[in-house]
């Protein structure tokens, strides 16, 4: 009893510690046939079937598959294992059956496998069963051919009752075997055989099995010499490389992969060979399946320092039909010269999908354009200079200020300011000419008036995107706040109503510091005002287009949005409209980037 107690004793801490190991990564598992060269007597060649596999093989290893958990057979003894000196894996019918057994007895539940097979595929008629054909195919003997019902069976979730079927969790099939025509000349003056249109989806695939077809019944697979690739199976291979990656987050998924197939496809047949040929999908799997994590170098904007997020395409109620009267029963007091009516008539915008900037522009990305350019901005060219932070005077106008000086403290991580409209136009084209330089498909501009509302308010339909009372933003904004009335006591702040909180920060703030709003962007409110790229119409909204508006064509001064760190409530909700002219600047002004 003693030496079992001391073996509990120790067992169990040992037991413990090993606790945090048991989630794991699932295993990747790959059963793969490629066959190009059949029999001349049987069946005709087909030029790129290997091809595909073995390029496919090469992406699976990249996307972290073990060697040893892909099943490669081919029709080429030199692509196999150097150790398969009796020609295990060469796709013989016997030899498939008995490969692609002994992988699925190996698998477990939260495994992945993915079979993909490349080759012919017939079809007989009055026979409802379709055929994939091994390198020894003979079609006068069924018996050496491999029955998709077989595979399907194969392919059935694991049944505890009578120990068969597959407990990989996450299985697809890719079939790119339905060729038209398969019989060679040869084989036709020599046999009798009634071959049927293939119709490889006509069996249900097994619960939980994604299978994945080259064409519709009765189609060709098409292949097409400048690709050296079937058309099919030639935009699968593009779309794990990264192509089939709509939504750009370096993750392919399955169902991005057969997306993107199922209309590349289809395009380059339709455009290129004057043919028709249309991927089907059958079954479904539940959940998100990665299939390739992706490896790139950063992109311009990113070596930049700019991290940009999607925003999603929808539908939102732009402005605001809330009068100044309004507004001061509301609580809120209105500066001299404070106007809302062009914030009127509240009316419904429907935009499609941009990426943001996810903070303003910094004082550091703007240094590394004027380094490249050798840029001088127009408070720096007329002479005027910008405005900056005067201790005896509070704010002026004077030749010394401009975006590297303002007066304040500010850091390569503080939004730039001083910068005109003009500067701001001017930084969105260098990153966009970069871009392109690098083969990026990327145009950056200045967010229209519309984008930048509906990012600010983010899905929120209320004054403030946390809400309709201005002490919501604490925490979320830098605006007027008690660290502002320390720096400025002498302010009439009877005029000037102020933010109920301290965010910290008496002028600009690092960006990022505070809160982002549901699409993830920071300093919506306050921080600075942000230029857009319309120009500014007090009467616009009268008769704005509903989809994705772009303002007047015309004009005399362009838009500002968002208020900054010296504004008070009314003009940092989401619905305030600035204007300036293009070539103004200020201390409070800066800007942020959209990409499209």
């Amino acid at each position: 009893m003693r030496i079992l107690l001391l073996c509990i004793g120790i067992l169990l801490p040992l037991f413990s510690a090993l606790q945090p190991l048991a989630a794991q990564a699932p295993r990747k598992f790959a059963f793969l046939v490629g066959i190009s060269g059949y029999d001349e007597k049987q069946l005709k060649t087909l030029p790129f079937a290997r091809a595909d596999i073995l390029e496919f093989r090469d992406l699976l290893l990249e996307s972290g598959y073990e060697a040893n958990n892909v099943v490669m057979m081919v029709d080429d003894v030199r692509a196999l294992p150097l150790a398969d000196k009796s020609g295990r894996y060469l796709p013989e019918h016997r030899k498939i059956r008995t490969e692609l057994e002994i992988l699925i007895r190996q698998l477990e539940e939260d495994d992945e496998l993915v079979i993909a097979m490349c080759g012919h595929g017939i079809q007989f008629l009055g026979d409802a069963v379709p055929y994939f054909c091994p390198l020894d195919a003979n079609l006068a003997d069924r018996s050496t051919l491999i029955s998709m019902n077989w595979v399907y069976e194969q392919l059935q979730p694991w049944d505890d009752t009578t120990k068969r079927g597959c407990k990989a969790r996450a299985r697809l099939l890719i079939m790119d075997a339905c060729r038209k025509d398969p019989e060679s000349q040869l084989l036709r003056e020599t046999a009798d055989l009634d071959l049927a249109p293939l119709k490889l989806q006509l069996a249900k695939p097994p619960e939980g099995l994604v299978a994945l077809f080259s064409c519709e019944e009765g189609q060709s697979a098409l292949e097409h010499d400048p690709l050296k690739h079937g058309v099919f199976f030639y935009h699968v291979l593009e779309g794990l490389r990264g192509r089939a990656d709509g939504d750009q987050n370096q993750q392919v998924t399955l169902d991005e992969i057969v997306a993107y197939c199922k209309t590349s496809t289809a395009d380059y047949a339709r455009t290129k060979l004057q043919a028709a040929q249309n991927p089907r999908q059958q079954g479904f799997f539940d959940g998100t399946w990665i299939l390739k994590e992706l490896k790139r170098t950063p992109s311009f904007a990113e070596s930049l320092g700019m991290q940009f997020v999607d925003i999603p395409a929808g539908e939102f109620v732009m402005g605001s039909d809330e009068t100044n009267a309004d507004l001061e029963r509301a609580g809120f007091v209105i500066p001299d010269g404070f106007d809302a009516s062009d914030e009127s008539p509240a009316h419904r915008v429907q935009l499609s999908k941009f990426r943001m900037l996810s903070t303003e522009v910094t004082r550091g990305m703007f240094a590394a354009f004027v380094k490249a350019t050798g840029y001088r901005t127009d408070a720096e060219k007329d002479g005027k200079g910008g405005y900056g932070y005067n201790p005896q005077t509070y704010f002026e106008q004077a030749s010394r200020f401009n975006w590297r000086n303002t007066g304040f403290s500010q850091s390569d991580n503080h939004p730039v300011v001083n910068v005109s409209w003009n500067d701001a136009d001017a930084f969105c084209q260098w990153v966009t000419r970069e871009s392109q330089k690098r083969g990026e498909k990327v145009r950056c501009l200045l967010p229209t008036e519309a984008q930048w509302e509906y990012a600010a308010r983010a899905g929120s339909r209320t004054r403030f995107a946390t809400g309709d009372s201005p002490l919501s933003l604490n925490g979320a904004a830098n605006v007027m706040d008690a660290s502002f009335e320390t720096q400025f006591p002498n302010v009439d702040y009877e005029k000037f109503q102020t933010f109920g909180f301290n965010d910290g920060a008496a002028f600009t703030s690092v960006v990022g510091r505070y809160q982002k709003n549901a699409f993830g962007l920071h300093d919506m409110h306050g921080n600075v005002f942000e230029w857009c790229r319309d120009w500014y119409g007090s009467d616009y909204y009268q008769n704005s287009p509903a989809v994705d508006p772009q303002g007047p064509s015309s004009g005399s001064s362009r838009v500002l949005r968002g208020g900054s760190w010296n504004d008070a409530p009314v003009g940092v909700r989401c619905a305030p409209r600035g204007n300036s002219t293009p070539g103004d600047r200020s201390y409070g002004s800066g800007f942020r980037l959209v990409l499209e």
